[in-house]
């Protein structure tokens, strides 16, 4: 199916908006495979829930509640609506003495998260049967209504995200908050946060061994006003970026 997908991509972008209808056939193709997916993946699980014991049943809505996050968050489009913050505070490798303040508020942010994502996977799976037959009927105000509405929820998730992004930083030990901070803004902005060439060539230099001390203080020095000076132009990309995203209508 992927390589069918990037065939019927390539075909579309030939085409062009005003084509034969590739991205209409893209659309149709890929609503096929993804509802094809999920009744495979429907039966499984009933498949599955029949073989387990009372006690086991009693846990499985958490479990189809966890992989819907883990397998769907990231059909999110908008900055912000992709974070998992329940990955970001596994990455930080908590003890079980750090992660006992934040079970409450992750547990609340599973379920809140969960409902949302029901709701804007539903939309966006709807949608994808609209956009096909829009695209036949040329019109316009009725796509951009489905643009509208597709932006109002997901922006539900991003909001979820970013209200839980920061209480569960809060809770955090203090060594610990930069680390969430950046992987929040990194899985927001992945075009802003990632390394940039500079940033890489700095760190390269300050790993060569046969540095004299006024090298390695020259260095640092470069490499602490490097990060100051690439922190206030993020910060202005990411302002320039979230105002993008209110404005943007489709084509």
């Amino acid at each position: 199916m992927r390589d069918r997908m990037q065939e019927l991509r390539q075909q579309a972008m030939d085409e062009g908006m005003d084509g034969g209808g590739g991205w209409q056939r893209f659309g149709e193709e890929m609503l096929k495979f993804r509802t094809g997916r999920q009744d495979a993946e429907k039966k499984f699980f009933e498949d599955m829930k029949a073989m387990l014991t009372p006690e086991q049943a009693a846990k499985f809505p958490e479990l189809e509640r966890d992989r819907r996050r883990e397998r769907t968050i990231q059909r999110g489009l908008l900055s912000g609506e992709r974070v998992d913050v329940v990955r970001l505070v596994e990455a930080l490798q908590l003890t079980p003495e750090q992660m006992a303040p934040l079970g409450a508020t992750l547990d609340q942010y599973k379920q809140e998260l969960d409902r949302e994502l029901i709701t804007r996977n539903a939309f966006q799976d709807e949608a994808m049967t609209k956009m096909a037959e829009l695209f036949r009927s040329d019109d316009p105000e009725a796509m951009e209504k489905l643009w509208e509405d597709g932006r109002k929820v997901a922006d539900r998730v991003r909001e979820v995200n970013k209200r839980y992004a920061r209480e569960v930083e809060a809770l955090l030990p203090a060594d610990k908050q930069a680390a969430f901070n950046e992987g929040v803004q990194r899985e927001s902005f992945p075009m802003i946060y990632r390394p940039s060439y500079s940033s890489r060539a700095v760190q390269a230099a300050m790993e060569f061994t046969d540095l004299d001390e006024n090298q390695k203080t020259a260095l640092t020095a470069l490499q602490e006003s490097h990060t100051r000076e690439i922190a206030v132009l993020n910060k202005k990309l990411q302002a320039a970026w979230e105002e993008r995203e209110k404005n943007i209508k489709p084509s």
